[in-house]
C-alpha cells in the first residue's frame, strides 16, 4: 500500500465522529495556508541543513550546509556560503539543494492543476486540524498528488507527503511566531527511495516591514 492508500486508511478507522468538527471546503484550507504564506512578509533567512542517509537524527549528518534564503514575492533563491568539504556534499549543494524550492516558486500556478478534498479532522491543543488530498488533474503533472494535515487558525501545513514520478517526500514542519508572523523554524524532510533525510534550521528572520 502506498502512502496516499495508508493515510485514507488511517483517516477511516480513526476519523472524528460525525458532527464533531464541521469542515471547511478544500478551497478555504488552502486560501487560509496561501493568505499565512503571502503575509508573512520574509525577506530573508538564515539556514543550516543537516543531510543523513540511513541515520536517525540522532547521529552525525554526512554533510551540513549553511547559507540564506532569500525571499521574493515570485522567486526563492538559496545561497549556501558553507558547507562539509566532502565530494557528496559538493553534489548536493551544486545539483540538488536548489531543487527543494522549484515547487515554492510555483506554488500558486501549481495548486490549479490539483483537484482538492478534505477527507479528515483532528483537534490539536482545541485547534481544528484539516486532512487535505490533492491529486493531480493529469498524469502529466508532477508531483502526482500531495496529502497533509493543515492547522486552520493558523493556515499552517505542519506534516505531509508529496508524491513526484522519483518518488515520495515526507516532511514535518514546527513554527514559531516571529514578529507577528509564524515562520517555519525546523523542519524535516525524508526521502523513502534513498532513505535520506534533511533536517533544515531556521533563524535570522528579515522582513520586509522592518528593512
Amino acid at each position: 500500500m502506498d502512502g496516499l492508500g495508508m493515510a485514507l486508511m488511517v483517516v477511516l478507522v480513526s476519523a472524528t465522529p460525525s458532527g464533531a468538527l464541521s469542515f471547511p471546503t478544500a478551497q478555504e484550507v488552502i486560501d487560509r495556508v496561501l493568505t499565512t504564506v503571502r503575509h508573512t512578509d520574509l525577506t530573508s533567512v538564515d539556514m543550516v541543513i543537516k543531510f543523513r542517509i540511513g541515520k536517525p537524527v540522532t547521529e552525525a549528518p554526512e554533510c551540513v550546509f549553511q547559507g540564506v534564503l532569500h525571499i521574493s514575492p515570485d522567486h526563492l533563491a538559496l545561497a549556501v556560503d558553507q558547507w562539509t568539504p566532502r565530494p557528496l556534499c559538493w553534489v548536493i549543494e551544486r545539483f540538488g539543494l536548489g531543487r527543494l524550492f522549484e515547487d515554492h516558486d510555483r506554488a500558486d500556478s501549481l495548486l490549479t492543476q490539483f483537484r482538492f478534498e478534505v477527507i479528515g479532522a483532528k483537534l490539536v491543543d482545541g485547534r481544528p486540524h484539516y486532512l487535505v488530498v490533492g491529486r493531480a488533474l493529469t498524469s502529466a503533472t508532477d508531483p502526482q498528488w500531495m496529502i497533509g494535515w493543515v492547522d486552520y487558525d493558523r493556515g499552517l501545513v505542519t506534516d505531509g507527503t508529496v508524491r513526484y514520478a522519483s518518488g515520495e517526500v515526507t516532511s514535518v514542519q514546527e513554527y514559531a511566531l516571529v514578529a507577528g508572523a509564524w515562520v517555519p523554524v525546523h523542519q524535516y524532510l525524508y526521502i523513502p527511495r534513498f532513505n535520506a533525510s534533511l533536517e533544515i534550521s531556521y533563524s535570522g528572520f528579515h522582513f520586509l516591514s522592518h528593512s
